[in-house]
């Protein structure tokens, strides 16, 4: 019997060798010449005695076994299955897998429902359960790729020159198309995620509502509170965690792709100076000026040139606006208020019961539309005028317009008291 502390100390000391181990060939057996290769590519420090008393300590430990009838070694089980969950956080997933579970979402969804509906409280349990772990599962893998991608980041951040930019960016432009571009249209406002979830958002608040109002399975409605608190924590961190990743992998895109073209650019120049045609290299030099004037200069002679042309060029007078050659504006023709007024009052005995737009369109048949509207809105709380509300809308025709409205009457002035 091996002691638990042992295995503990030689897995802590020996963790890079498996760690690689499961990174660069899976579950595939080795060699033990591949073995010994792999120890000495994790330890170069290490002599070859050193590899193997470590190459010994591993098969001593049952951290690698050999297989039945063969010589080749692999990984103890539990040991690789606890391997690739550590080791499951530094790999990037698919988007795909969201989308599969944002469908199941759909299908529980209905099955809820379908519980609530037969007042089946245990039913509306498993599905409850079932959601809260679909929910989970989806926050689990944005945190698990959320962290992938910064580690991805600072791996392509820190990789040597001596890469060409084809491996050095390979796995950005890969994590784009794979990951973070389906992500962002699942997330969109037409997108299956969103779409998914604000049907389930509305289905548990309409849920919670049928079981607040016919009381009927109330020990329930607190579990449904929390599925629908954990989806909106989940719409959130959703949009957060592509955002950030998003931000983490744009300038290393955009760093790319200047790279590239300065790459271009270099090649066609380095052409030219093999092939020896010196003549054109300044075409082939990257444009830094969206300027023409600022990439070539002009010769001495060309400046002369152009300066006898302006010399030469006949002196003529610029034409110059007459005064009839545009409209001057058109002042307003609105009336005063308090004129305005004073023929609504001496009128308002025999006009009674008019509406205020037509006594204004009779005292004032010259005036536009818009002025007529504008004088009437100045009328219409003005506390001088009696006016009396109607109930039904009223048609007026301009000259110019057709109007629909409710006005207001006017009203003739109370009669005074006789002493």
């Amino acid at each position: 019997m091996i002691a638990a502390q042992t295995v503990i100390n030689s897995l802590a000391e020996l963790w890079p060798v498996v760690a690689r181990w499961v990174q660069a060939h899976g579950d595939r057996p080795l060699t033990p010449q591949e073995l010994l290769a792999l120890v000495r590519h994790c330890f170069p420090a290490w002599t070859q005695e050193e590899a193997l008393r470590a190459y010994s300590r591993l098969q001593r430990n049952e951290l690698v076994v050999s297989l039945a009838k063969s010589h080749q070694l692999e990984l103890n089980r539990h040991l690789l299955d606890f391997a690739r969950q550590l080791l499951r956080e530094q790999t990037l997933g698919l988007a795909d897998e969201v989308l599969v579970l944002v469908q199941d979402l759909g299908r529980l969804q209905q099955r809820l429902e379908q519980a609530v509906a037969r007042s089946d409280g245990d039913d509306l349990g498993r599905q409850a359960a079932l959601i809260d772990d679909r929910l989970r599962r989806i926050i689990k893998h944005l945190v698990e790729n959320e962290l992938a991608i910064q580690v991805l980041a600072e791996r392509v951040r820190a990789a040597g020159d001596g890469q060409s930019l084809a491996s050095r960016y390979a796995e950005v432009l890969d994590a784009f198309d794979r990951y973070i571009e389906p992500m962002l249209s699942l997330l969109d406002l037409q997108g299956a995620a969103r779409t998914c979830f604000d049907t389930l958002e509305q289905s548990l608040g309409q849920l919670m509502v049928n079981i607040g109002l016919t009381g009927r399975l109330h020990r329930q409605r607190e579990r449904l509170a929390h599925l629908l608190t954990r989806l909106l924590e989940l719409e959130r961190l959703a949009r957060e965690s592509v955002r950030r990743c998003a931000d983490a992998l744009l300038p290393l895109r955009d760093q790319l792709r200047r790279s590239t073209l300065v790459s271009q650019a270099a090649a066609r120049v380095l052409a030219q100076l093999r092939r020896g045609q010196w003549q054109p290299l300044d075409s082939q030099l990257p444009v830094l000026s969206a300027d023409i004037s600022s990439q070539r200069m002009p010769h001495h002679h060309q400046l002369l040139a152009f300066l006898g042309s302006v010399v030469r060029l006949p002196q003529q007078q610029a034409p110059s606006l007459a005064d009839g050659d545009f409209s001057r504006p058109r002042p307003a023709n609105v009336p005063e208020l308090g004129e305005v007024l004073g023929r609504l009052h001496s009128a308002s005995s025999s006009k009674a019961g008019a509406p205020l737009l037509q006594a204004l369109l009779d005292h004032y048949p010259a005036l536009d539309t818009d002025e007529l509207l504008y004088l009437h809105q100045q009328l219409r709380h003005h506390p001088q005028l009696q006016l009396a509300p109607q109930p039904a809308s009223s048609q007026l025709a301009t000259a110019s317009h057709r109007l629909t409205l409710f006005d207001a009457a006017l009203q003739a002035p109370a009669a005074e008291p006789t002493p």
